[in-house]
């Protein structure tokens, strides 16, 4: 959810999501047309290059269409909290497939989307755990400034666990943990989690009901430790989080290590209301909620699991320097994703059709008649008959 501190990351991306005719057309403009031009260009000009000659051609035209489409989007009524991403038609049926995933993974669990029970479901502890995995990616791939959240926050968890010395039961056990903690975000409504403005009293309750949902989800099928990480990870070290108001070592160790591991997560994703922070603004906020949001010492393990970065400035001007490359990987971080997708949808496209659109039609290649062997003959019987 929205705070003043950008380190939760309850409520992202969401507003009604668009048209199919403005996917369609989104779509077209930096996948296709970008093959399109480069294609025609060649084809016009009457040349003949190799397939990899065009390719290499579309992919910037399909990068610089990616930038000005995000520019063309962001002045839409109707964009807010929708990224140029989730416009493209691929998004759209990865949303497809992630509701049908849902709806069968539920029907495993023997639930609906509100929670309640269907009497339906399978009894089989390791069937509900993939199950609830599969809810927990599909839920991340929703929204592409969710796609694989759950992962990332389940390999922290594990860096941590190691630093922490935990033994591989305990990390194993943590790292589930980590996985299904926002699986009870299933029965929160789409335009509740995904609200890219601020919640209401009202809707702050039932957003933060995931936990309990989340923790009634998965009871039957895992380890206690593991149902009650899930239900206690917005707890905070100084009593001032849910669900329960606990405080300090009253929070289970699981709960306080997903805490710290999901907002890192959180803090450097980029986020409908905000840019993500980098390595350094992450760690510093960290630091700062050390204490009060969070347990120190599982803030003090946790930045040791951090690569440190590959150049530190030494001087003003080399940090200034350093600080506008930052600027300018967050842009291309912002178009990344979708650049990515689009280009590679404009190289299948080209090896698609591309041989045909470059190659000459057969009408205007060269005729080479062959030889007729019998005049060949001919000719040198006559050249015998003159010799002669």
């Amino acid at each position: 959810m929205r705070t003043d501190a950008p380190i939760t990351e309850e409520a992202v991306n969401a507003t009604p999501r668009a048209s199919l005719a403005a996917s369609i057309t989104a779509t077209a403009a930096v996948a296709i047309a970008p093959a399109f031009i480069a294609f025609s260009f060649f084809v016009f000009r009457r040349t003949d290059p190799h397939l990899l000659v065009a390719i290499l051609v579309a992919i910037p035209l399909t990068i610089l269409a990616v930038m000005a489409a995000s520019r063309v989007w962001a002045t839409q009524p109707g964009s807010a909290g929708v990224p140029l991403g989730d416009l493209m038609l691929w998004s759209r049926i990865r949303r497809r497939n992630s509701r049908r995933t849902i709806d069968a993974a539920l029907n495993v669990l023997g639930s609906d989307r509100r929670g309640n029970p269907t009497g339906t479901g399978v009894d089989d502890p390791g069937v509900r755990v993939r199950a609830m995995r599969a809810i927990a990616e599909a839920l991340d791939a929703m929204s592409s400034y969710t796609l694989g959240h759950s992962r990332r926050v389940e390999r922290h968890a594990r860096k941590l666990a190691r630093a922490l010395d935990l033994d591989e039961v305990e990390t194993e056990s943590v790292a589930l943990a980590a996985t299904l903690h926002d699986v009870g975000n299933v029965t929160i409504p789409d335009h509740l989690l995904h609200k890219a403005g601020p919640l209401s009293a009202e809707e702050r309750a039932v957003v933060e009901s995931h936990v309990v949902a989340g923790r009634e989800l998965i009871a039957r099928s895992v380890p206690a430790d593991v149902a009650q990480a899930i239900l206690h990870h917005h707890e905070c070290w100084d009593g001032s989080g849910y669900p329960d108001s606990l405080s300090g070592l009253e929070i289970p160790l699981f709960a306080r290590m997903i805490a710290v591991a999901e907002a890192y997560d959180a803090m450097t994703s980029t986020r409908p209301y905000r840019q993500g922070l980098g390595r350094a603004g992450a760690i510093d906020a960290l630091t700062a909620a050390s204490g009060t949001q969070f347990d120190p010492d599982i803030v003090d393990a946790f930045i040791t699991t951090l690569r440190r970065p590959f150049f530190e400035p030494s001087s003003p001007l080399l940090a200034a320097f350093a600080t506008q490359i930052r600027e300018a990987a967050l842009g291309l971080r912002r178009i990344g994703a979708v650049a990515l997708s689009a280009t590679a949808s404009t190289i299948v496209l080209a090896l698609v059709v591309g041989s045909t659109a470059i190659t000459p039609p057969v009408s205007e290649r060269p005729v080479v008649a062959a030889p007729d062997r019998g005049s060949q003959r001919d000719l040198v019987l006559g050249d015998r008959v003159t010799n002669d």
